[in-house]
């Protein structure tokens, strides 16, 4: 389990690091250490009765009622006119905003500050788990667990309609894990017409990507462009949210992209195809130095 869970920007030479140590993540913020602590500990504690408040549906009575209250009288408190007030230094916000940013919504708003709890809860409770060989080790177990159970991997033969898969072997249950408009291009002639219209009508929500470079040998010199955290950060998802592509630098933020040195980032080592190295940002921090 890493010892850092992540780590916001705020500007070229400082950052927030959230420890998987909660203490030593409050060392680092200031004057804001304490609020942090008193705003995140309660839910640490409860991390598990969160979790299962938050991963299943809502309209339940909670196993953990003290969890709930906990975690809702928070989420209304970062998702509202006094999100972040509790603080007086930039690097605490920051950190909150940028966790929040993972729900690709409005600022504030109850969607994005319930992921910042929830995600900033476990990154002190038990941490950012990183799976030891990157993600395709995830695949690859979910793979041999469905073999080992009987089951089939048959690649490279697109499905075009439902009856390819159901010829044959005639199942009693199909799952398919496609958007809308694939169900129904693909399932279109079993499905009622009034479902198919809401397929046809539905919203699509926004995304984000991410492309990691495998590079020969670490790479020197170059500068990668990162924004400034707080205000752009809350900034761009709301745009995106409504329909339009992000303006940069937003309205009201002058300048231009403040530009980072790009270094070798030996965290994900394991994760890297072998004689290659990763290339990505490396800040470092003023408030908050990282400890070897």
């Amino acid at each position: 389990m890493p010892e850092i869970s992540y780590a916001q920007a705020v500007d070229p030479s400082m950052a927030g690091i959230a420890y998987r140590s909660l203490a030593r993540t409050a060392e680092g913020l200031g004057r804001d250490g304490e609020r942090y602590r008193r705003l995140l500990q309660p839910l640490m504690e409860r991390a598990d009765g969160i979790t299962d408040l938050t991963m299943h549906q809502l309209l339940r009575i909670p196993r953990d009622p003290l969890a709930a209250l906990l975690y809702s009288a928070r989420t209304v408190e970062q998702g509202g006119p006094w999100w972040n007030t509790r603080f007086t230094g930039a690097i605490a916000p920051a950190m909150i905003t940028g966790v929040s940013a993972h729900c690709i919504g409005s600022m504030p708003g109850l969607a994005t500050s319930g992921t910042a709890m929830l995600l900033a809860a476990h990154a002190h409770a038990r941490g950012w788990a990183i799976p030891i060989g990157g993600s395709q080790s995830i695949a690859d177990a979910m793979a041999a667990d469905l073999l080992d159970h009987g089951g089939d991997i048959v690649l490279n033969s697109p499905v075009t309609d439902l009856a390819e898969v159901r010829h044959g072997s005639r199942p009693k249950t199909v799952l398919l894990d496609l958007a809308p408009a694939g169900l129904a291009q693909i399932a279109g002639d079993v499905l009622p017409t009034n479902y198919l219209r809401k397929l046809a009508s539905f919203r699509y929500g926004n995304a984000v990507s991410k492309v990691d470079f495998a590079l020969s040998a670490p790479c020197r010199g170059p500068t990668a462009p990162l924004p400034q955290p707080l205000a752009c950060t809350w900034a761009a998802p709301g745009q995106t949210w409504h329909g339009r592509k992000p303006k940069w630098p937003p309205d009201g933020i002058p300048g231009s992209p403040l530009s980072w040195p790009v270094n070798q980032q030996p965290s994900t080592a394991a994760a890297r195809p072998p004689g290659t190295t990763s290339c990505g940002p490396t800040p470092t921090s003023r408030q908050a130095p990282v400890r070897t």
